[in-house]
């Protein structure tokens, strides 16, 4: 590599290691891309002979069968999952095995480092803005690089000899700063990464910082970081290599830097790891990428690209980034509504923050980064914080001193000059953006730097107005602007002051500095680039190309073993073939989230030459003779619990029968001890005098069930109907007048009341001579026909009433006609067996009748019991659609009580100018009056 000490200085000189051979005097940076191994060259100390191995051993255990089809199963990942889950059972897939893992073997090897010497530690370091790309790229790129540290181990036959590697991805902020990236929680807990907070590692974690502290025992790998700034936590010298998608600049160049453009100008760093991923299991015939590392990959490409929209091709996206995009869906059958659905759920998550629980002040820190700049030797730092709110409606709530005070405080602690706002709301279901400038000291000339961004063609600024904000008596304006270009960004933003475009406006008194944007000339070159339309024209560029060509070649003719991997390859194997047997119990599946229930069903991906689809169909029907044993196994074993469930389940219902009757019977007896003596007593006495006095109209009884037992004084006929009107008055469904005197005569208010009355269910005549001993069995039978239409009565009690085989064949008739009784007692009566048995056989019919018609509504009542939660269900999704739409007209409405608030002060001043005029006005008039008044005055003196 080109070596220039001219122009590294202390911290220029970024990497200190030596390239290997093949990168010898030569600038990585003259290139368009670096090789997808020259990363793990470096970091694991692979040689062509140890790739050759590698490969070998993988074609020979894909040999041993179908178990064998994935590159976890081939470093046998199973097993040191299953270590890991026997320390921490809440782990659900292989990415948070592995991130648990990281944690804990960091807190095991951190203490006493310099008795493991055996151990050394290579850090994933992402940015210090901790996005999404940042977060996903370091866990999928650290993850990328223990399988091929895995894979290494198993070509050494000394592996005791080896020195243990663990690589670990570190989440570049705080950990109590992890609680502002709403979005990153809410997706990576979708992925099935439990409490983030816990499993991470973050830059302030303890057991880090003392690794950090022994410069032997690290190396340092960068993800998504296309800027350097001095750090005492680590020494830059450990620092391995930069894996990153932005564009370049200029004094970069000179660096000597191990960083991938890979390819360039990319939408996320993730799509570089994502092709490293493709071209690995290209090389190696088998697939890399499971569903958990597909579900981090495809939610970062599609949140940073937006959903590829053609408005932003060239500029947001490029082709490389949706052909990577479009391959991982065609692999895991992907739909296009699970796009449209993540991009409205990430935007849902995005604009829908409750200000009240997040805190105001900290929009301040939840997405921003700093940028430094040295001119006219004095230091001048900007940070830019993008926010998801309108600045004007920022600014309008009523929390906003609390934000005012936490920016005037950065502004203090940090040395900033200026503090920019970059807003985005949603209007109308569009995207909308507006940006806020704060000043806070004179470093930079305001005006001239608001003249330059008015006049950028590609920021397309109008200004809206100003913000007078105050705090501790002193007040400041912050300008607000509308950007008209929604595809702007805070990364077009941050080549503001740089380069050639960073322009000194000198004046008598002051400097001031004129800040003006380059990307303008960039985003030319950019598109250029992307669509491979380079003029050859330029001599120049001639040569980059040239020398970039033969820079590839000479890499490829070198390791001749890589040269398969950039041709055009139908082989599309990357795809995850365990998702076969994640996909065998849907059952399973269901109780998972969304996007698992989404791929329940991925199989391998068919590949286009016909020699690969038989062997698909010959795997494929493998893998379901497997499923059909494993599915008769779980058959049987699932009878017999059923079978041992069902025999427990009998005997614990016999159990609570037997307890159940017991209970019934101490009840009844209490009820009989304490209750029936003073309901007789009472009910016998007012009986008697209603009768005496003849006000039996007037009867009133607080309990429903009627009891009256002969314990004190048998009832004789005459208070039948008195108790029949209390039964009619109350609705009395139990009535029990067994052993009393009454007599056949009586027999006639019964059959009258029970064919009017249809709340009486159970009647209890036993031990009452009904009959005069057989000798009066006509009335017994008229009683028989005048309950053969009452539907109500359940229950009736004929025991020891003297009735004979001229009532048994009335009895007979009635329970032919009146199927709704199902219990009978008419023991102790002179009935023939013929009878009998009609008699027990109607009961027994009518009993079964009951029973099917009970289970009839019982069916009908779960039917509108499910019918009544799926309307719960769906009423509830109405009222949650009305309270979204109620929610957007509130917000309409904020909006338009801004744009009013603006106009009222409009109003206001064209008012108080209107009002200066007329003063003036007046007072022109009445100058005039004087001055004539005067003139006559002078005329009548002459």
């Amino acid at each position: 590599m080109i070596r220039s000490n001219d122009v590294m200085n202390k911290h220029l000189n970024l990497f200190s290691y030596e390239d290997p051979e093949l990168y010898e005097e030569e600038n990585l940076f003259e290139s368009t891309q670096a090789p997808w191994f020259y990363h793990i060259t470096h970091l694991l100390d692979l040689k062509k002979e140890d790739f050759m191995n590698i490969k070998s051993i993988v074609e020979n255990e894909k040999k041993r069968g179908s178990d064998y089809n994935h590159i976890l199963d081939i470093i046998d990942y199973k097993t040191y999952s299953d270590i890991m889950r026997k320390i921490n059972n809440n782990m659900k897939n292989a990415l948070s095995v592995y991130l648990f893992s990281c944690k804990y073997f960091l807190n095991k090897y951190s203490k006493n480092t310099e008795s493991n010497g055996h151990v050394h530690f290579v850090f994933v370091f992402g940015n210090n803005t901790a996005d999404l790309d940042s977060v996903c790229s370091s866990i999928v790129y650290s993850f990328f690089l223990y399988i091929w540290y895995c894979l290494k181990s198993k070509t050494t036959k000394e592996k005791n000899s080896d020195v243990l590697k663990f690589f670990i991805p570190i989440i570049n902020i705080k950990r109590s700063d992890m609680k502002l990236k709403v979005l990153i929680n809410w997706w990576l807990e979708k992925c099935e990464i439990q409490n983030p907070e816990e499993i991470l590692v973050f830059n302030d974690d303890k057991n880090l910082l003392e690794v950090l502290k022994c410069d032997n025992k690290y190396d340092i790998c960068f993800v998504d970081f296309n800027d350097f700034e001095p750090n005492s936590m680590y020494n830059i010298n450990n620092i391995k290599s930069i894996i990153d998608h932005h564009m370049l600049k200029n004094e970069a160049k000179n660096k000597r830097i191990t960083k991938s453009i890979y390819p360039i100008y990319v939408c996320s760093c993730i799509v570089i790891i994502a092709y490293l991923y493709k071209h690995s299991s290209e090389f190696l015939g088998i697939p890399f990428i499971n569903k958990n590392m597909m579900w981090l990959i495809y939610g970062t490409i599609l949140r940073d690209s937006n959903n590829f929209p053609k408005g932003d091709f060239g500029k947001r996206w490029i082709q490389q980034d949706l052909n990577i995009f479009s391959s991982i869906k065609r692999f895991f059958r992907i739909s296009n509504k699970m796009d449209i659905y993540m991009t409205y759920s990430f935007n849902n998550i995005r604009f829908s923050i409750n200000l009240k629980k997040f805190g105001i002040e900290n929009l301040l820190f939840a997405d921003y980064k700093d940028y430094n700049y040295e001119v006219l030797k004095k230091k001048i730092k900007i940070r830019i914080a993008s926010i998801d709110f309108s600045i004007d409606l920022l600014f309008s709530n009523e929390d906003i001193n609390r934000l005012i005070e936490k920016l005037y405080e950065i502004c203090r602690e940090n040395n900033l000059s200026i503090f920019i706002l970059i807003g985005s709301y949603l209007n109308n279901y569009q995207l909308y953006k507006d940006m806020g400038m704060f000043f806070y000291n004179s470093d930079v000339n305001k005006d001239d730097l608001v003249n330059a961004l008015l006049v950028n063609k590609d920021i397309k600024l109008s200004k809206k107005g100003s913000k007078n904000i105050t705090w501790n008596s002193d007040s400041k304006n912050i300008d607000t602007f509308q950007i008209n270009n929604q595809s702007y960004s805070r990364k077009r933003l941050e080549y503001i002051n740089a380069g050639a475009n960073l322009q000194i406006a000198t004046s008598v008194k002051t400097c001031s500095l004129l800040c003006r944007l380059k990307y303008q000339n960039n985003t030319y070159m950019e598109s250029e680039r992307a669509n491979g339309d380079v003029s050859s024209d330029n001599p120049r560029k001639k040569e980059e190309e040239i020398t970039n060509e033969y820079i590839q070649n000479e890499i490829l003719e070198t390791y001749d073993i890589f040269s398969k991997v950039y041709e055009s390859s139908d082989n599309l194997s990357f795809v995850d073939s365990e998702e076969d047997i994640s996909s065998k119990n849907l059952e399973d599946s269901k109780r998972k989230n969304v996007l698992s229930l989404a791929v329940h069903n991925i199989i391998n991906i068919y590949p286009n030459n016909e020699r690969n689809r038989e062997f698909k169909k010959y795997k494929q029907k493998k893998i379901e003779e497997k499923r059909k044993k494993e599915f008769e196994e779980e058959k049987k074993i699932t009878e017999e619990k059923k079978k041992i469930y069902e025999e427990k389940r009998q005997k614990k219902l016999e159990i609570y029968k037997l307890e159940k009757k017991k209970k019934k019977l101490i009840e009844k007896e209490k009820y009989n001890k304490e209750n029936i003596e003073y309901n007789y007593v009472t009910i016998s006495n007012y009986f008697e005098y209603l009768m005496k006095n003849g006000m039996h109209s007037d009867l009133y009884f607080s309990f429903h069930d009627l009891y009256i037992s002969p314990m004190r004084k048998w009832l004789s006929d005459n208070y039948v109907p008195i108790i029949l009107e209390l039964c009619s008055r109350k609705k009395i469904k139990i009535l029990n007048l067994s052993y009393n005197k009454i007599t056949f005569s009586a027999l006639i208010y019964f059959s009258r009341f029970l064919s009017e009355n249809k709340n009486v269910f159970c009647l209890n005549l036993e031990s009452n001579d009904l009959t005069n001993d057989g000798n009066n069995f006509e009335e017994m039978n008229t009683f028989f026909d005048s309950i053969k239409n009452n539907k109500a009565i359940k229950m009736l009690n004929l025991a020891n009433t003297n009735m004979n085989k001229n009532n048994g064949d009335a009895l007979c008739h009635l329970l032919e006609t009146n199927k709704a009784i199902i219990e009978m007692n008419f023991e102790d009566n002179y009935f023939t067996c013929d009878q009998n048995c009609r008699i027990i056989e109607y009961l027994i019919r009518n009993k079964n009748t009951w029973i099917k018609q009970a289970e009839v509504e019982k069916e009908e009542n779960d039917k509108m019991e499910k019918e009544e939660s799926y309307m719960h269900a769906y009423l509830m999704s109405v009222e949650s659609s009305i309270i979204e739409i109620e929610n957007k007209e509130r917000r309409k409405n904020l909006n338009k009580m801004i744009y009013v608030n603006m106009w009222r002060e409009e109003i206001k001043e064209k008012e108080k100018n209107e009002e200066a005029i007329h003063e003036s006005l007046e007072k022109e008039h009445e100058k005039r009056i004087k001055s004539s008044r005067r003139k006559k005055k002078k005329k009548k003196k002459k």
